[in-house]
């Protein structure tokens, strides 16, 4: 739950524990049980997948194009990145030599 505390007074603990238990869902991760159950009763971002930092703090604001080539790290943050993974695929066609 320290993960996902927007479910922290929603979630009734017994009947999670009964649905993780049940063969039905012996692949299901916590969040996934979490989620069917209980995320129509969450308004807003239920993940925290598109979160992004503040400015300044290793953000990255604008696209390296040469850094993505050679650095897996960086070019692995900008696909990570839904924003930044769109702008970097807007003119990829163009800086493909072909």
């Amino acid at each position: 739950m320290e993960e996902m505390p927007e479910y922290e007074n929603v979630a009734n603990k017994e009947i999670i524990r009964e649905r993780a238990l049940n063969p039905i869902n012996a692949k299901k991760t916590f969040r996934q049980i979490l989620e069917e159950s209980y995320g129509h009763l969450i308004d807003g971002k239920r993940t925290l997948e598109t979160a992004r930092g503040r400015a300044g703090q290793g953000e990255i604001t604008e696209i390296d194009y040469k850094r993505a080539v050679t650095d897996m790290d960086y070019y692995k943050k900008i696909m990570d990145d839904p924003i930044l993974k769109r702008e970097y695929n807007k003119d990829l066609g163009k800086r493909l030599r072909l």
